[in-house]
């Protein structure tokens, strides 16, 4: 049977798509094991023979929702996290990488949700996804780091692989605990004023630390 045949013909053409979107909101709901092939198709408003016909399974569906999303991550990354050439620099570009982390957690709720849970699950089905797409985002901004000790304004003892580990996991404790900010009736990244001062927050502790500085010190500067 062609695939018009299987899905009303306005959705025909994009039920693909229409698969790889409900299939954010499903296994975001449900995770990947909760999840069932008529679920995702349900969600989508297709025929469920299409779940194998587009993706070849539920697995490569699951596959396709992550790694969608982290190429996207990763090229924004580098385009942002370029070699800085001055400590403002570094910091201006350390800002737009956060804000833009802030962002797609807000653009993007169900596919975040499903990273997060992913980053628990660690099984076969996540590993290489990890290794070959999320890892790269990491290595970004380790990279980034490095080069700003070889440019001579960060501290040259610090391990850069220790420092971008915790930039990164900063951001990423912040974005997981959204739900239980929620629940506390805590302050939330939905609010804009508060997003941006966690991002001015994160740059000033990973940039200058929390001491305040005598006026001796500020004046060695």
């Amino acid at each position: 049977m062609s695939e018009d045949k299987k899905v009303p013909a306005a959705k025909a053409g994009d039920s693909k798509e229409l698969l790889l979107e409900a299939a954010k909101r499903v296994f975001a709901a449900k995770g990947y094991e909760g999840a069932t092939v008529k679920d995702l198709a349900d969600e989508a408003g297709v025929n469920v023979s299409l779940v194998s016909y587009h993706f070849g399974g539920k697995e490569n569906l699951y596959k396709s929702c992550l790694e969608g999303f982290g190429l996207a991550r990763v090229e924004t990354a580098k385009r942002i996290l370029k070699t800085p050439n001055s400590p403002e620099e570094f910091k201006l570009r350390l800002r737009l990488f956060g804000e833009d982390f802030i962002e797609i957690h807000r653009k993007e709720p169900h596919t975040c949700k499903i990273v997060q849970t992913a980053i628990d699950m660690l099984n076969a089905v996540t590993m290489d996804i990890f290794k070959n797409v999320f890892f790269n985002m990491f290595a970004t901004l380790r990279d980034f780091v490095k080069a700003a000790q070889t440019q001579g304004f960060l501290k040259q003892h610090l391990d850069p692989e220790i420092t971008a580990a915790m930039m990164f996991g900063g951001l990423m404790h912040i974005l997981r605990s959204q739900d239980l900010a929620k629940q506390l009736g805590m302050k939330l990244l939905a609010d804009d004023a508060h997003a941006a001062t966690v991002i001015d927050h994160w740059i000033e502790i990973y940039t200058e630390g929390i001491f305040e500085r005598t006026s001796k010190e500020a004046s060695n500067v």
